[in-house]
This record gives C-alpha cells, sequence and structure tokens, in this order.
C-alpha cells in the first residue's frame, strides 16, 4: 500500500491514483484509513438516547446514530503487521488536509 508511500514529489491524490490504478476518490478512503498502521480503533459507538434512534418508512427501528466515544473508552486493537508506521500515516493525513493552495505550494518545493 504504502509502497506508495506518498512521495511528495506527486501534486494530488488524483495523480497518485492514476499512476496505482485507482480512482482519486477511492484512494482518499483508503489513505484515510487507520487499519494499514496494523491497528483497529473503534472510537465510535451507538447513541442508546432516545434522540440517537432512527425510525424507518413503515415504522420499524433502523439503526442508531453513532456518537464519539470518551478518550478512556476507545477500544485499539492489533490487527496484522503495520504496512506503513503511525508517523508516515500521520504525516499523509496532514497532506489530505491541506487546502489545494497550499498543497501546491508544498509540493513545488520537493
Amino acid at each position: 500500500m504504502l509502497a506508495i508511500s506518498i512521495r511528495l514529489s506527486v501534486r494530488f491524490i488524483m495523480e497518485v491514483g492514476r499512476k496505482v490504478g485507482i480512482e482519486g476518490f477511492n484512494l482518499r478512503n483508503i489513505l484515510r484509513n487507520p487499519i494499514y498502521t496494523g491497528w483497529r480503533v473503534i472510537d465510535k459507538k451507538r447513541d442508546m438516547s432516545l434522540a440517537g434512534k432512527y425510525i424507518t418508512k413503515d415504522g420499524r427501528q433502523g439503526d442508531r446514530r453513532k456518537i464519539k466515544r470518551l478518550p478512556d473508552e476507545v477500544i485499539r486493537v492489533k490487527v496484522l503487521e503495520p504496512l506503513i508506521s503511525e508517523s508516515e500515516f500521520n504525516q499523509v493525513q496532514r497532506i489530505i488536509e491541506l487546502p489545494e493552495v497550499f498543497r501546491e505550494q508544498f509540493f513545488s518545493l520537493g
């Protein structure tokens, strides 16, 4: 996966996607998934309050809204050998979050 390693000379996610044969919007979702660091992080839970209840069109109960867990309730489970280090993953997240204008400036330096 990150043998791609998001070389800093590549300008946009769409270009990276073309190079590896993945649509840009799919690549963005893949790069945001922390599972590739080797850890499954469960940081949301069902909202068991009345406000969290969805009702479907036919009146049956649907799913419930998801809410963030408290920091001490977050579950982290090691599920596989990491394909990328957490520091590289965090660096990719910072690059993805940059507005396009700043991303262009960032990549023109490399």
